[in-house]
């Protein structure tokens, strides 16, 4: 507090100081809660939470997401995407027109995990979406944060979440095509949450289907007229868990495998119970030789055609929704994840691990921030009157999550 004369309008009469103090922020093995549930392994060789792949939009522009967890291994290539942010994070979303479904399928709207090696995306189309290829076992966990808008409007439509696909397989000369794919479905003005997975080595339109009301109703509430809002929603799929055909879409003593939807694990309500295909798809990484994709899927069962420009493959089924983070975690054991730690893992949203931020440690936050404070190195502050004199002093601090 200055001293006041009475009648001078010029003088300042009181100064309420703001003081902000930036803390080290987190990563996979100094967030305390993350630490120890999702952070084993190294960093090379991570086995814990996101060790597949953990994609965060927070590069401002560009066409590459880079894995967090280790940036120089599995980026997502975006195509057709705007970068954006709000006030829950910053976030990618597909570029349709007026953010409605493509009238037409088309090659340049897709985000895929990988970059190509070294091919050209426009000239050496099909080798660009095969490298470096998926040798991957399909036992894994996917997730995202997304601000689902509006859902499928007409009978048949399609929302994809994730999506593999395979164009030339080697059992026998067949071709494989599509693998597994989940998404939102719209069957007859009902809207499910789906997961289609083939259940011959052939794949393509050899599928299998189950499905989820509850799942869908929780994504979109309000049902077919309004927008679904923020959602955390994951995906189980074990291929060791398939017992004599049938996957475990149930709670037991071996699951659970399926969907959840904010941290809670969703049944099926409907879908078949035989004919999934036991082989893992998974020879030389040949039987995934497509990188998968997130928020789409390839139209039709096509030959690959070399260059972008002539069409093929093409996307379809694009998700309307703003994406804030995407993640896939492998499975090494059967029944790793469970509900329990889905509950967690949304709990802990997904600004973990985070960057360096600013913490209010003003007068009117003083216990909140005191009550956020994890580690302190060193803080002194001195604050006077009249004259003014401001003294702070910051070695380290670390906020909690």
């Amino acid at each position: 507090m200055t001293e006041v004369n009475l009648g001078d309008s010029r003088k300042v009469q009181s100064i309420v100081p703001k003081l902000y103090i930036k803390d080290s922020g987190t990563d996979y093995d100094t967030g305390e809660e993350h630490n120890g549930l999702w952070s084993g392994g190294t960093l090379l060789a991570p086995t814990g939470y996101a060790d597949f792949g953990h994609w965060k939009f927070l590069e401002d522009v560009g066409n590459v997401a880079f894995n967090n967890r280790i940036r120089s291994l599995r980026g997502l290539h975006l195509a057709g995407v705007n970068r954006s942010s709000d006030g829950v994070s910053t976030y990618v979303s597909y570029a349709l027109p007026d953010e409605e479904p493509l009238s037409a399928v088309s090659p340049y709207y897709y985000m895929m995990m990988g970059l190509g090696g070294s091919f050209s995306e426009t000239s050496q189309f099909d080798q660009f979406l095969q490298n470096p290829g998926f040798d991957f076992d399909m036992r894994f966990m996917f997730d995202m944060w997304a601000y689902f808008k509006t859902p499928p409007q007409n009978n048949g439509d399609r929302q994809i979440l994730i999506s593999f696909h395979c164009e030339v397989g080697t059992a026998g000369g067949a071709t494989n095509d599509h693998i597994l794919t989940v998404g939102i479905v719209n069957e007859s003005g009902v809207l499910k949450m789906f997961t289609e997975y083939c259940n011959d080595e052939r794949g393509g339109s050899a599928v299998s289907e189950v499905e989820s009301t509850t799942a869908a109703d929780l994504i979109y509430p309000d049902g077919l007229g309004s927008e679904g809002g923020l959602h955390h929603v994951g995906f189980i799929f074990d291929r060791l868990a398939l017992d004599t055909g049938v996957i475990k879409f149930a709670l037991d003593g071996n699951g659970p495998e399926g969907f959840y939807v904010d941290g809670n694990y969703i049944p099926k309500t409907s879908g078949v119970t035989t004919a999934w295909y036991l082989g893992d798809h998974q020879v030389g990484g040949t039987y995934l030789d497509t990188n998968p994709l997130i928020g789409c899927e390839i139209n039709g069962n096509p030959s690959f055609s070399g260059t972008q420009s002539n069409g093929l493959p093409s996307f379809k089924s694009h998700l309307l929704a703003k994406i804030y983070s995407v993640s896939m975690t492998s499975i090494a054991s059967e029944a790793e994840i469970t509900e329990a730690r889905m509950n967690t893992l949304h709990n802990l949203k997904f600004n973990i691990p985070r960057s360096p931020s600013k913490v209010d440690f003003s007068e009117r936050f003083e216990y909140e921030g005191k009550n956020l404070l994890q580690d302190i190195g060193t803080i002194k502050q001195v604050l006077e009157s009249q004259r003014g004199h401001f003294h702070v002093t910051v070695s380290q601090v670390k906020a909690r999550n």
